[in-house]
């Protein structure tokens, strides 16, 4: 299961980004949204924050005056980056089965069925590369992070059935300076651990997947002597006790 954040580009454009990445979500009238010198912002915390729109970047429409208007905030290494959408918005927990050929550009990873409605899964990412090439490098510049910048050769194991998750995840953790390695489910997460044994210093872990589950992986490296001090993270919606 993977939580998304719905919400509507122009009317009709449906889209989602996963909830993981959303740092706020606030609602603006479009007065607030400020156009200087090719650059879209708004204030926000007492400074600017850069703005993109999903139309600077894809083929689709552009959002309407008369829609109500919604930031969606995210970050880049550390740096807030507001995404503008619009109403209605909705948070839906669901197997993703994504289509990544028909509706896949320029941040659009790809689509999904949801509710009965295909809706365009943002990439976040590369919204974000859009507004870091508009913007000089001073004012995207990233945060001092020379006390916890990672060490050289540093490897994650990241386990995730969905592609477009594995995907986002795995841009995440690169994107803050760590080597990735991804596997499409727990059994495959299994055999790169034992390939690269004395590589991996974390996994990351789905907890349901096909052929070997995320509980059934941990088991299994808790189970290894190799791997006694190997620290493992879920990554998952479920929240029951169990």
């Amino acid at each position: 299961m993977h939580s998304l954040l719905l919400f509507q580009n122009a009317p009709g454009e449906h889209c989602a980004v996963p909830i993981e990445l959303v740092t706020r979500v606030e609602r603006v009238r479009t007065a607030q949204v400020e156009q200087l010198g090719g650059r879209r912002t708004m204030q926000y915390g007492g400074v600017s924050l850069p703005l993109v729109a999903l139309h600077d970047v894809a083929a689709v429409d552009e959002l309407l005056e008369s829609q109500q208007w919604v930031v969606v905030v995210f970050e880049r290494a550390g740096r807030p980056i507001g995404l503008l959408v619009a109403e209605p918005i909705d948070m839906v927990e669901t197997h993703l089965a994504m289509d990544a050929v028909t509706f896949r550009q320029p941040g659009v990873a790809g689509s999904a069925l949801l509710d009965g409605q295909t809706t365009l899964m943002l990439d976040i990412f590369e919204l974000a590369e859009t507004v870091r090439r508009r913007w000089p490098e001073s004012a995207m510049a990233e945060p001092a992070l020379a006390a916890t910048k990672p060490s050289a050769g540093v490897t994650v194991l990241v386990a995730e059935d969905s592609d477009f998750f594995r995907g986002q995840i795995r841009r995440l953790i690169e994107a803050v300076g760590y080597k990735v390695l991804a596997a499409e489910d727990g059994q495959s997460a299994w055999e790169l651990l034992n390939s690269h044994a004395g590589e991996i210093s974390v996994v990351t872990t789905d907890v349901e997947m096909p052929r070997l589950d995320g509980l059934g992986l941990t088991q299994r490296i808790r189970a290894d002597a190799r791997f006694a001090r190997l620290p493992v993270i879920a990554l998952s919606t479920l929240a029951s006790e169990e």
